[in-house]
């Protein structure tokens, strides 16, 4: 019963990490596929487009988040 319990909770974890997969990051004025997913907090993995800073690679979740960032980090 046990093995049969992991197994269940397993299969779950998996389709899990399949379904909150960041698909692409933009960094700068480039926009790049994934191909694999990495360990991002909760909030980050369920989004489908994840933005990094281009000068210290910060992430955000969005263009304008991102491009105060920017400003701020020549201030």
């Amino acid at each position: 019963m046990l093995l049969q319990e992991y197994e269940l909770m397993h299969h779950h974890q998996l389709q899990d990490d399949h379904e909150y997969k960041i698909k692409k990051i933009v960094i700068g004025r480039f926009e790049i596929d994934t191909w694999y997913s990495s360990p991002y907090p909760e909030e980050y993995a369920r989004l489908t487009k994840l933005y990094l800073c281009e000068f210290c690679l910060k992430y955000m979740k969005t263009p304008t988040i991102t491009r105060r960032h920017a400003v701020s980090v020549f201030s």
